[in-house]
């Protein structure tokens, strides 16, 4: 166990983890990303306040960015823990895969 951190913690963290990867692989093919088209690498943003990654560098999700702007593949952004930008990819492919997946949300 890691010195201060409860084992319900880390189950929980490990539970989010796994959840952000099964979403970002579904909302991937689901937006058509999962494909030869996939891009090299997304934007991340490297403070506190970065939770997603993002297509664009200039995704309007980046202007708070309390860090630097970072660039990751997207099996890095996933390893991390980050999840899908609800602005790069949008709202209905999050539904579809919602929608094909019940008991998940995202």
């Amino acid at each position: 166990m890691v010195s201060g951190l409860s084992e319900e913690y880390l189950i929980t963290r490990k539970l989010k983890k796994l959840r952000n990867i099964i979403l970002t692989a579904g909302l991937l093919l689901a937006c058509g990303c999962a494909t030869n088209k996939q891009p090299a690498s997304v934007f991340i943003c490297t403070g506190l306040k970065g939770d997603a990654f993002h297509l664009s560098s200039t995704c309007k999700g980046l202007s708070d960015c309390d860090g630097e702007l970072g660039e990751v593949t997207i099996a890095d952004a996933i390893e991390i823990g980050l999840h899908p930008c609800k602005i790069c990819f949008p709202k209905d492919s999050i539904k579809k895969f919602e929608k094909n997946n019940p008991g998940i949300t995202y």
